[in-house]
């Protein structure tokens, strides 16, 4: 038999580490707390997503046999990584499927169910201009929790303006840009839909610069339910998903396709 690494891989996919982000920091207390459980190591490295570096350090890994499997997240649509190592016969799991008509445990949250939820809430709280910052157009969950706004738009009766639609980069700073580079003319957003908590709370510092009264002239909501959502200034609107559970959950789907 080969011999097993006893180790098990997660990749960061970010061009800067980003280990202070509140989603990766419970995302990788999860896979920790986790893995200690099982007779694995847990290895971390960071990657920019799609480049050369990301592609390179997958091979050596896969190739010098580190790690016995890995923990994907931030699917991308058709997503390499998933085709590379079920060429390679290497054992992974994955928050979010990327459809690349692969079989491979995953979970899923329900991204455009939650989302649809959330554009009801803010339209029963009186808010009928909605703008969307989104992420990079190949995350799965760009796509999910943007047809999710769209929907929830359709249901309330509110018209669609592709104009209130905003890219971001899943960072604060790509949020806080986002609101600066919004048309704040005379019908200006009454709502700002975040495709996540980090880059809502980009956007809540950003409205707050524009001396905007969250909550009152303009409300903001997030998506994943980090911790740091509840210490802002009022307390972000989010859609709560247990990111640490989640990670323990992916390890033991990894540990039960390894053994």
């Amino acid at each position: 038999t080969e011999k097993k690494a006893d180790a098990i891989g997660y990749i960061l996919p970010a061009s800067i580490p980003r280990f202070a982000d509140p989603f990766y920091a419970e995302f990788l207390v999860g896979l920790g707390d986790e893995t200690a459980l099982h007779p694995y190591d847990l290895l971390v490295s960071i990657a920019p997503p799609g480049e050369q570096a990301e592609q390179q350090i997958y091979a050596n890994w896969v190739q010098s046999r580190k790690v016995d499997g890995f923990v994907l997240n931030r699917m991308r649509h058709n997503d390499w990584r998933a085709r590379f190592l079920s060429e390679h016969g290497v054992p992974f799991v994955a928050l979010e499927n990327g459809l690349e008509g692969l079989d491979y445990p995953y979970i899923e949250v329900d991204n455009a169910g939650s989302m649809i939820s959330l554009i009801s809430h803010l339209v029963q709280c009186g808010f009928r201009r909605l703008a969307f910052i989104g992420g990079p157009e190949e995350l799965v969950i760009h796509a999910r929790r943007l047809e999710g706004f769209c929907k929830g738009l359709e249901q309330a009766g509110l018209p669609f303006h592709p104009e209130r639609v905003l890219a971001g980069d899943l960072t604060s700073d790509g949020g806080y840009q986002a609101v600066k580079r919004m048309r704040w003319g005379p019908d200006p957003p009454d709502a700002i839909v975040c495709v996540n908590d980090e880059t809502a709370l980009g956007a809540l510092h950003a409205v707050h610069e524009m001396g905007l009264k969250v909550g009152a002239e303009i409300a903001i909501s997030g998506f994943d339910g980090v911790k740091a959502a509840q210490h802002t200034d009022p307390p972000l609107t989010t859609l709560d998903t247990p990111i640490y559970e989640i990670a323990r959950q992916l390890v033991r789907l990894l540990a039960a396709e390894i053994q």
